[in-house]
Formats: structure tokens, sequence, C-alpha cells
């Protein structure tokens, strides 16, 4: 229940509205388009004094590229490509599969074992591994597994690639399963109908647009607050390396040495 709060709390940050509008547009199709969420525009304000462009070209951008992605009934991903809206929502069922699946499992492993898998390593590392661990309680490298207290007072374990626990919990076959579950799913009438209209406006569109056009500034901002400055986000591009945190940013040049981008 502490972790569904928690997460539910870094959602809000991450796409909650507010009272406020700190940024306006009106799209092609006469739809609004707005920032209401104060961690997007911050995150924006960032993104634009790091690459020093200006709201009016800001402004270009999201509509620009949201009219693209309408007329070809696509949306961005943090790949740099573009999903059709058929293969957006297919990818949303098999993550949502995916997550229940691992679940199911996770819950099994824990009713059998008494605890959590916290790190899978290859056979040759367990032994160094375990005997980092405070409280080791067992160590079975025939059986490749190593059982711990962590510092929650939790029982871990840390298993190798070749373990039978690592049979069990198989996350590739799983995921194997979410993905023929999907394939399947996405052809039922009530998804072809969500397909078509995943989208009401531009102005809905354009929240997609922004978000992978700050998603690295969003992030770093939620993620070094979360935990109190102790990590940021880095963001590599255009010959640059940027830091981001909750307090703001710090961009450096990329240099040469030995041949090799630093």
């Amino acid at each position: 229940m502490k972790m569904k709060n928690e997460l539910q709390r870094i959602s809000k940050k991450l796409d909650g509205e507010s009272n406020i509008i700190f940024l306006s547009i009106e799209m092609p199709d006469n739809s609004i388009f707005e920032i209401t969420n104060p961690y997007q525009w911050k995150a924006l304000q960032m993104k634009m004094r790091s690459e020093d462009i200006d709201l009016n070209l800001v402004k270009e951008v999201i509509i620009e590229e949201t009219k693209r992605h309408w007329e070809n009934r696509t949306v961005p991903t943090k790949y740099g490509w573009a999903d059709s809206w058929e293969e957006n929502i297919k990818n949303w069922l098999y993550l949502k599969k995916c997550d229940e699946l691992e679940i199911n499992v996770l819950e099994t492993f824990k009713k059998k074992y008494g605890g959590y898998v916290s790190l899978i390593v290859p056979e040759g590392c367990l032994e160094q591994d375990a005997h980092g661990m405070k409280k080791l309680l067992e160590l079975n490298k025939e059986k490749g597994y190593a059982k711990y207290i962590d510092a929650d007072g939790k029982i871990a374990f840390i298993i190798t690639h070749q373990s039978q626990m690592n049979k069990e919990l198989d996350s590739l076959s799983r995921c194997t399963n979410a993905l023929k579950w999907a394939d399947k799913e996405i052809k039922k009438s009530k998804w072809q109908k969500v397909i078509k209209n995943r989208f009401k406006n531009m102005g809905e569109l354009a929240h997609e647009v922004l978000y992978y056009k700050i998603r690295g500034f969003l992030m770093g901002i939620v993620l070094s607050e979360e935990t109190k400055g102790r990590c940021h986000s880095i963001l590599l591009g255009n010959g640059k390396v940027t830091k981001v945190g909750k307090d703001g940013f710090i961009t450096k040049k990329m240099g040469k040495k030995n041949g090799a981008d630093i």
C-alpha cells in the first residue's frame, strides 16, 4: 500500500493538474492546449533556458508537431520515433498485462520462499555480492542464491541467472505471453473504437507532444525532489551533457580526449 501511494503521488506530480494556467495555445482545430501542471511548466522553462529558445518558438513547434501527428494518426515516443494510435494502445495493453503477470509471479515467489529478489547476477558474482550484505542468512552456491535481511528488515534474495529461482521468475516468457495476449486483445471491437477516438482533438494530443519534449527535465525535477536531491537525470545531446535536478540544471560541453567524446 505504501508503494502504491508513493506511485500515485509521483504520478500526480508528472501529469496532475492545478487551478493555474501557465500556458495556453489555440490549436489549428480551434481546441485549446493548456499547461496546468507546475512541474511540467518548470521543466519547460528549464528546457527553454538550456536550449536558448523563447516561448513563441515553443508554441510554433507544439502546433506544427501536433498537427503532423494528428494528420498521420501517430503519437511520439521516448525513443524518438512515432507509433500509430493502434500501436500506442497495444503497447499500453502489453505493459498492463506485463504488470499483472509480474505481480502474480512475485507473489507466488514470496509465498514459496518468504522474500523477494533484489538482484540477479552472473554465477561468478554471487559470493562476492553475498558477502557484501551485512545480515547474510544463507549462501547456497550450488542452488545459486544468497539469502539476507535488507535495510528494512525484509528477507531478500540475490540469485544467479542459471538458478532454478530465476527460471521460476522467467521474465522473458512472461513478456512473450503478454505480447501474444496484447496482439489478440487489440483486435476486439472495443479497442478498435478506442483507437479511432484515441484523442478527442489536437489540444489533447499536444500533451503527448509536450511530454516527450520535456521528459528528461521533468523526470530530473521529480526524481531530485523525491530523493531530496540525491538523484538527478542526465541528458546527452548536441555535444553537451546536462544534469537536471529540482533546483535547476548544469550544462557542460563534451570535449575530446584520446579521440573520444567525454
